[in-house]
């Protein structure tokens, strides 16, 4: 999982309705974010290249919200001041652009350039990842790499926290 980049407590907007607010300690890792009530993990939400962080304006009560977005999952939360607000969102946007980076460097090592038995070259001159062996079109099947998007897909547990599915 990685070191802990940075540890402390936060409000969260629970699930289901009426919405409540629940104080939580946050710890941040690279590629999660986990939450706790006292020693108990009451969930986390991964975090990868295609996740941001934004403040969040449309609660008049909360002036220091802010909310993680990935492609499953929203958790909304309010910091305690301006000073904290600005040091999560910064280390969160900080594990954000280190996942893609990642991910640019690992798409610059797929190129592929072997002969594949046929007399063909295989390269990937698409830039999408895969070896096409004419250097042009996807010669790719569809083999299960797409899943499912269940982006409002969430359960909520005993006292109304948002756990995010999957």
């Amino acid at each position: 999982m990685g070191e802990v980049l940075k540890e402390g407590l936060l409000t969260k907007r629970g699930g289901g309705f009426p919405y409540k607010w629940q104080e939580r300690t946050f710890k941040l890792f690279p590629t999660k974010i986990e939450y706790y009530a006292g020693s108990s993990m009451k969930g986390s939400i991964d975090i990868d290249h295609s996740s941001t962080v934004a403040e969040v304006t449309e609660f008049s009560d909360k002036k220091f919200a802010f909310k993680v977005v990935t492609g499953k999952d929203t958790l909304q939360f309010n910091a305690d001041s301006a000073e904290s607000k600005t040091e999560w969102m910064e280390a969160i946007a900080e594990a954000i652009d280190v996942a893609a980076e990642a991910v640019e460097g690992a798409n610059e090592h797929t190129m592929i350039d072997n002969d594949n038995g046929d007399g063909e070259k295989l390269d990937n001159a698409d830039g999408d990842g895969d070896a096409d062996a004419d250097g042009g079109g996807d010669n790719s099947s569809a083999s299960g790499s797409d899943k499912a998007d269940s982006s409002d897909s969430e359960d909520v547990d005993s006292d109304g926290d948002q756990e995010p599915s999957g």
